[in-house]
């Protein structure tokens, strides 16, 4: 698991576990830092489909517009 979706991973759980709203701040730090968005998991899961699968909505608008902004990357 990368630290970024580690981080994915601990906002949208944190979310569902507390009921409170998930925040993306790890996410968007990770990224600023160069964080690779398309790095999967072992399943082939990447960060955005972990986002999705959370209903992270918030991570899933950071990484979409990330991949916009980085075409020669984009999936």
């Amino acid at each position: 698991m990368t630290l970024l979706i580690h981080a994915v991973d601990g906002e949208g759980d944190g979310a569902v576990q507390t009921g409170t709203p998930a925040h993306v701040d790890m996410t968007a730090f990770l990224l600023a830092r160069g964080a690779d968005p398309h790095a999967a998991m072992h399943d082939g899961g990447t960060a955005l489909s972990l986002a999705r699968r959370y209903g992270h909505w918030l991570a899933v608008e950071l990484l979409e517009a990330w991949a916009l902004r980085h075409p020669s990357t984009a999936e």
